[in-house]
């Protein structure tokens, strides 16, 4: 009963990458055309590897209100696994909710209809190899668990179950279709081939639940590589997975020691320094945190345009195949100082006591920062991190800022 399978999930084909976009508009078609590439490699792979099929559990495409593109690009796709006699399981997520209207699939694509269990068998010459169940969102928003309505054929030899879910309440990620991991453990599933979570992970290995991750980080706290998991199975006991990545761009992040830095040339050198120590075989895209930078150096690049000014220098030519491109600044805080005022109960030991706590509620954060970004003389920033209400910019902004007017009061008793 041997035979093979490429599991992905959360190709986002298509995303806008608007964030990015903003401060850098000519890397905008590079990384758009980054989510079609990494799905081609993935097809690539699957017909190299002849697998018998593939998984693809959840959010083929970044939004519901996909583009042609993105459609007639993914029908091209699976139809060339088609030619080759290889079948594909594709369940919608929560990106991109099952929709009846939607894309006429070549004959090889088996769509997990929307809010119920589908099950497929997968034969070959006969033989049944596997079943596969799975279920489709109907909407964007899911709140039912939907592991119990999962129940193996007792008939079939290996039992593999298709899933976009949020295990165990997992942080950064909607907790869609939530479930447990014991619960998926006792399920009688050989195989859990998860979506919706972006971070790579093999949560359990008897029976195997699986998050392949997505297959082309999307911003900078998405980093590393991307891909994808080979899975070979023998008998339900002897079953390996082996990471395929497909990465077209890469998102990391360096920290820099600014101890020593006293203003922002000083800083370019030390950053130039850094960036040729960067040893990878793909293009990058770089966080630089700054850790125990000091006031001078805070004031010089307070402002988004003088840190987009600075980070100028280093702009990449995007022909070449390995370029790097330093895109943002962030002060990181010395370790002494994590934690600094939250035992104070004066208002900054109350600001970062309710930052700690508000990790999914960017209205609510708006609402504690807007006096908080208003006292500060530098709200040049114009109170548009809380109208565009994300999450990670406010806290981030908010913790410089709590370093960076504390160190001021200290000096100047204001």
């Amino acid at each position: 009963m041997a035979f093979r399978f490429l599991h992905m999930s959360d190709v986002h084909l298509d995303t806008p990458f608007r964030g990015i976009a903003k401060a850098w508009p000519d890397l905008q078609k590079v990384l758009q055309e980054a989510t079609f590439e990494s799905f081609r490699q993935l097809i690539d792979i699957a017909i190299e590897e002849s697998v018998d099929f593939v998984i693809v559990a959840g959010d083929l495409y970044d939004s519901k209100d996909h583009s042609m593109r993105a459609r007639l690009e993914a029908a091209r796709q699976f139809a060339r696994l088609g030619r080759e006699g290889i079948s594909v399981y594709l369940a919608h997520g929560n990106h991109d909710p099952f929709d009846p209207d939607g894309v006429r699939w070549p004959e090889n694509v088996k769509v997990f209809p929307a809010g119920r269990v589908s099950r497929f068998e997968v034969v070959r010459q006969g033989e049944v190899l596997t079943e596969i169940q799975g279920m489709s969102y109907p909407e964007s928003a899911v709140k039912d668990n939907w592991v119990p309505a999962f129940r193996p054929d007792a008939a079939s030899p290996f039992h593999i179950a298709v899933l976009h879910t949020n295990v165990d309440g997992q942080p950064g990620h909607d907790n869609y279709a939530p479930a447990r991991l014991s619960e998926l453990m006792t399920a009688g599933f050989d195989y859990w081939a998860l979506g919706h979570v972006h971070t790579r992970a093999v949560l359990a290995e008897n029976p195997w639940v699986v998050y392949p991750g997505n297959v082309q980080g999307r911003h900078i706290n998405e980093p590393g590589i991307k891909g994808a998991y080979l899975v070979d199975v023998h008998d339900p006991d002897q079953v390996r997975l082996t990471f395929r990545r497909s990465s077209v761009v890469v998102f990391e992040r360096l920290t820099l020691d600014a101890s020593r830095v006293e203003d922002e040339a000083a800083l370019a050198e030390l950053v130039g320094d850094v960036l040729q120590g960067v040893d990878l075989d793909l293009p990058a895209i770089i966080r630089l945190e700054v850790s125990r930078p000091n006031a001078r150096l805070r004031q010089e690049l307070m402002t988004v345009e003088a840190r987009q000014e600075f980070l100028n220098q280093w702009r990449p030519d995007l022909r070449q195949p390995h370029w790097i491109l330093p895109a943002e600044i962030v002060w990181v805080d010395a370790p002494h100082q994590a934690g600094k005022f939250a035992a104070s109960r004066d208002f900054w030991g109350e600001v970062e006591r309710q930052l700690a706590e508000l990790t999914e509620d960017p209205a609510a954060m708006a609402a504690l920062l807007r006096p908080v970004f208003q006292k500060n003389t530098h709200r040049g920033l114009k109170l548009a991190l809380l109208e565009s209400q994300n999450m990670a910019a406010m806290a981030s902004f908010a913790k410089q800022s709590l370093a960076a007017w504390t160190e001021g009061e200290d000096q100047d008793g204001d």
